[in-house]
């Protein structure tokens, strides 16, 4: 992937698309249905997009959909491209390019995680504080110009965090803010690499949203990382605890 597929993925939408938004939500596993109270209005599938990186994973339709939300237009992206399915961080971060590209700023990225914590319960929805990047390879390597560096830190903003969970805990969600411990996949870890994953300051895992801050934060993106606890790791609890039936629709 290169710079000329960003630009030609951002030419297609733009014939595709009449509005602009500056909000994008991306839709992680699990999460292909469009969210209550969302109008969808316009949408095209990632295979027809010149140069958009196409999933090929179960839960991921590869869906890029223009909706309005309060009124608001805001581009949802139904599904992702991980690193477990061979791309590179380069083809990765095409998404976030290309959306930078359309104008907009700010991404909401969810994800569905396992808990390294017996604090965090499958329903329980999870805000990223921090992360431990387990992939053994940076984000960025390959990906941004040599001598460019970023701070991970400047990824996260704790106050954004508090007035999502007053407003996440007045709809009746158990919610709070976890480390997020990233793993390359596609294999789920150990008993004992989940173990060491905890004592290391883990407290949620999974395979996919770990690069998106860094890929985002690149093309100057504000990215903010949500997720949905589906399961307990079974070296807390005896075996694994996945998420009640329903949770999927109440989270959207």
């Amino acid at each position: 992937m290169s710079s000329k597929d960003t630009e030609s993925a951002v030419r297609a939408l733009r014939l595709k698309f009449s509005d602009k938004a500056k909000t994008a939500v991306i839709l992680g596993s699990g999460l292909s249905l469009v969210p209550t109270g969302v109008r969808a209005q316009q949408e095209i599938h990632f295979k027809n997009i010149p140069g958009f990186p196409v999933p090929r994973v179960s839960g991921h339709p590869g869906r890029f959909v223009m909706a309005g939300v309060s009124g608001k237009p805001v581009f949802l992206l139904f599904g992702r491209c991980h690193f477990y399915e061979g791309h590179d961080f380069q083809t990765l971060s095409v998404p976030f390019e290309t959306l930078a590209g359309l104008g907009v700023e700010r991404v909401i990225a969810t994800f569905a995680c396992g808990s390294l914590s017996p604090r965090f319960r499958p329903g329980d929805l999870v805000l990223v504080r921090d992360h431990i990047n387990f992939m053994a390879i940076d984000f960025l390597r390959g990906v941004n110009a040599p001598g460019e560096f970023f701070n991970p830190g400047a990824l996260y903003d704790h106050g954004v965090n508090a007035r999502a969970i007053k407003i996440a805990k007045r709809s009746g969600f158990r919610v709070a803010e976890a480390v997020y411990a990233g793993a390359s996949g596609p294999t789920y870890e150990t008993s004992a690499e989940a173990s060491m994953m905890s004592r290391g300051g883990g407290r949620c895992g999974e395979h996919v949203a770990c690069p998106g801050g860094p890929c985002g934060q690149k093309s100057r993106l504000d990215v903010r990382r949500a997720g949905l606890c589906r399961q307990q790791g079974g070296f807390l609890f005896g075996q694994s605890s996945r998420c009640p039936s329903g949770w999927n629709g109440r989270f959207s």
